[in-house]
C-alpha cells in the first residue's frame, strides 16, 4: 500500500485558514497573472495497479508545479505554483463581481459573465484598485535582491489554488451558495445528480486543471530549527501504533540552509523554510494526490528514486532535491506488491513501501508528518478524508470514529461529494463557500434597504 506522507489539508482540513496573506497587492503585479495548471488526463487503471507509474506521475507532479515561471516586473522566475490564489484574492475577486452585477443581477442572481470573470482576474493581476500606490510598488521592487526575496513575493499563504478552479468557482456561485443550507440534510448514500456529476453543489464538476495547493512553513531564526522524522520502516511502524509522527530526538532540530530547504524571506524581514507541500489536481475524477516533505536523508526511502530532472533546470531551486514524496489514486491499492519495482533498484523505497502494505490492507496509506498532525493522522491517505469535504463534517470526528469513519477514515463511504473534495468548500467562513454566501447577504441587505 502507498505510504509516505500524505495530507488531507491538515488533519483533513486546514487549522490555518487563508488571512495569511498570499501575496500584497504590489506583490501580486510584481508576479502577475496566475499561471494555468498544465494539467493532462492520468489512467486510472495504471495508475491504481502499479505504484511504479503512480510514483512516476507524483514526482512529474511535482515538476509541473515547480515549472520556472518569469515575473512580469523583474528579469526572474518563480515556482508555478507560488504565482496561483489564495481565499483573499478569491474574496476580493467575487466581491467585485458581484458589485459589478447591479440592484437587478444581484435579485435575480445572474451567473457571472466569462469575460467579465476574466477582465476582473486580469484587473486584479495588474493590482487596479482603488486606492493603488506606485510609490508602494518601486519600494517593493527594490526590497528583492536574493532568491529567497522573490521566492517571498509570493508570502506563505496555507493554500493557494489555480486560477482554473478559482474560476469555476466563479462560474457556479449560484449553486454553491443555493447548496449550503442543505448540506445538514444531505445523507452520504443520497444519490448524485448524474452519472457525470456526483457533486449536488456545482452543475459541474472540477475541470482537468484545477489544481489545489497545501503548505506548512517554519519560521527560520537563530534559534528555531526545522523538526526531523525517520520514514524507515520501524518509524512507519511506530507511527502506524500510535497513529502520530514521532520527530527524531538525537541530533535535535535541523539547521538547513536556502540551498537545503526551499526559503523565502518576506517583505517584513521574516524568513520562513519549507517543510511539507500537498498538491492535489482533477487529472483523475477523484483526485490525483501528491505530497512531499522536507528530509534530512532526502535520498532514502521515499526520496530513493526521485528524478534528477526535478532540479536540472539552473532556475529550479537546488533544495527540492531534499524531498522526499508520495501519491494516491484511489481509495484502494491495486498493486499486489508495491514495493516489487524497487526492490533491486531502491530497497530501502521498497522496504518502506512493503512496511506499510503489510498495514494498511486493502486501503492506500500516505501521511505527512508536518501537515498530517494529531492523533490518526499518520494512519490516512488523504482522499478517505476529503471526501467528506463540504458535508457538515468536524474533521476530528473522523479520525475519532473508528465506527461511523472505519479503516482510519481511508475507505469509499459516500456516493456523492458536495465539495467536489476541497476543503475549501467548507462553511467555515474563511473559505469559498461561506465567503460566497457571507458576501452575497452583505451585498443583498444593503440592496434591501
Amino acid at each position: 500500500m502507498i505510504f509516505a506522507l500524505a495530507t488531507a489539508f491538515a488533519a483533513c482540513k486546514p487549522r490555518e485558514n487563508g488571512s495569511t496573506p498570499q501575496a500584497a497587492p504590489e506583490d501580486r503585479r510584481i508576479l502577475g497573472a496566475a499561471a494555468p495548471f498544465p494539467a493532462a488526463p492520468l489512467e486510472f487503471d495504471l495508475l491504481h495497479g502499479s505504484m511504479a507509474a503512480r510514483r512516476t506521475a507524483g514526482w512529474s507532479t511535482l515538476a509541473k508545479i515547480l515549472a520556472p515561471t518569469p515575473l512580469r516586473y523583474r528579469d526572474d522566475t518563480i515556482p508555478l505554483w507560488q504565482t496561483w490564489l489564495d481565499q483573499r484574492e478569491f474574496e476580493v475577486l467575487f466581491t467585485r463581481l458581484y458589485e459589478d452585477l447591479g440592484k437587478e443581477g444581484r435579485a435575480a442572481r445572474r451567473p457571472f459573465a466569462a469575460d467579465a470573470i476574466e477582465r476582473v482576474m486580469k484587473e486584479h493581476a495588474d493590482a487596479a484598485i482603488p486606492g493603488w500606490d506606485e510609490e508602494r510598488f518601486t519600494k517593493r521592487l527594490g526590497q528583492i535582491k536574493q532568491r529567497e526575496d522573490v521566492q517571498g513575493l509570493s508570502g506563505r499563504g496555507v493554500t493557494l489554488f489555480s486560477p482554473e478552479l478559482v474560476r469555476h468557482y466563479l462560474e457556479n456561485y449560484r449553486d454553491v451558495i443555493a447548496c449550503v443550507p442543505k448540506l445538514k440534510t444531505l445523507a452520504p448514500d443520497a444519490d448524485p445528480p448524474s452519472p457525470s456529476v456526483f457533486t449536488p453543489c456545482f452543475a459541474k464538476e472540477f475541470p482537468l486543471n484545477a489544481a489545489a495547493i497545501k503548505t506548512n512553513w517554519i519560521v527560520a531564526t537563530e534559534t528555531k530549527g526545522v523538526a526531523r522524522f525517520a520514514t524507515d520502516p520501524a518509524a512507519l511502524a511506530a507511527a502506524w501504533s500510535s497513529g502520530e509522527w514521532t520527530k527524531k530526538t538525537e541530533g535535535g532540530d535541523a539547521k538547513p540552509t536556502p540551498a537545503e530547504i526551499y526559503t523565502l524571506r518576506m517583505a517584513s524581514g521574516a524568513t520562513f523554510r519549507l517543510a511539507g507541500i500537498h498538491v492535489i489536481t482533477k487529472e483523475l475524477r477523484d483526485w490525483m494526490w501528491v505530497t512531499a516533505w522536507w528530509a534530512d536523508d532526502p535520498n532514502e526511502d521515499f526520496g530513493a528514486d526521485r528524478p534528477a530532472s526535478l532540479t536540472a533546470d539552473e532556475r529550479t531551486s537546488p533544495a527540492w532535491a531534499h524531498y522526499k514524496m508520495c501519491a494516491v489514486s484511489a481509495y484502494g491499492e491495486g498493486d499486489p506488491d508495491p514495493g516489487a519495482s524497487y526492490a533491486s533498484t531502491h530497497p530501502s523505497l521498497a522496504a518502506a513501501l512493503r512496511s506499510t502494505s503489510e498495514r494498511a490492507g486493502l486501503y492506500t496509506l500516505c501521511s505527512n508528518p508536518y501537515i498530517e498532525r494529531g492523533r490518526g493522522n499518520a494512519r490516512t491517505n488523504c482522499i478517505g478524508c476529503h471526501q467528506h469535504a463540504g458535508a457538515e463534517v468536524d474533521t476530528d470526528e473522523i479520525y475519532a470514529d473508528e465506527t461511523k469513519y472505519p479503516d482510519h477514515a481511508r475507505s469509499k463511504q459516500r456516493r456523492n461529494f458536495p465539495g467536489d473534495y476541497l476543503w475549501s468548500f467548507s462553511n467555515d467562513p474563511d473559505y469559498f463557500a461561506q465567503t460566497m454566501r457571507n458576501k452575497s447577504a452583505e451585498l443583498d441587505s444593503y440592496d434591501a434597504d
